[in-house]
This record gives structure tokens, sequence and C-alpha cells, in this order.
């Protein structure tokens, strides 16, 4: 069976990272946060920081959108 992720992606740039907002088609919205040259610590931080800031509200994890899909649509084997 084959799986295709579709989803629509904007980009900002603030500092070292890379916060990319995605609606993704039968998962609904996402934020991924990236780091450029950043240590994981760094990275935990300021996700910390952007969360709390920004009064996101939303389960953190780090599955991939297909997994997901592949969870969502009981193929998680």
């Amino acid at each position: 069976e084959t799986f295709i992720v579709k989803k629509l992606r904007k980009n900002f740039k603030i500092e070292k990272f890379i916060i990319s907002l995605d609606r993704v088609e039968g998962l609904g919205e996402f934020i991924e946060i990236e780091g450029d040259n950043v240590t994981e610590d760094e990275l935990k931080s300021f996700s910390e920081h952007f969360i709390r800031d920004f009064h996101i509200e939303g389960e953190v994890t780090n599955t991939s959108y297909l997994e997901l899909l592949l969870m969502k649509n009981g193929k998680d084997e």
C-alpha cells in the first residue's frame, strides 16, 4: 500500500532556528522547529520558550507525518 503525505508549509527563520507551520492532509496542523548548527539543549530551550511565548497548545512529538498517517489508518505494524 502507498501513502502520500500532502502538506502545505510556511517557513520562518528566527535567529538560528527554522519554524515550519504545516497543514497536513488527514492529520491537521503542526509546528516543526529545527536548528541550524545548534546543540540539542539549545533547540530544546528555544522550543520550550517558543511554545510558552506563543501560547501553543498540543502534543509534542518526534513522530513523522507518515508514521502518524499509518497509525491513524491502523497500519502501525
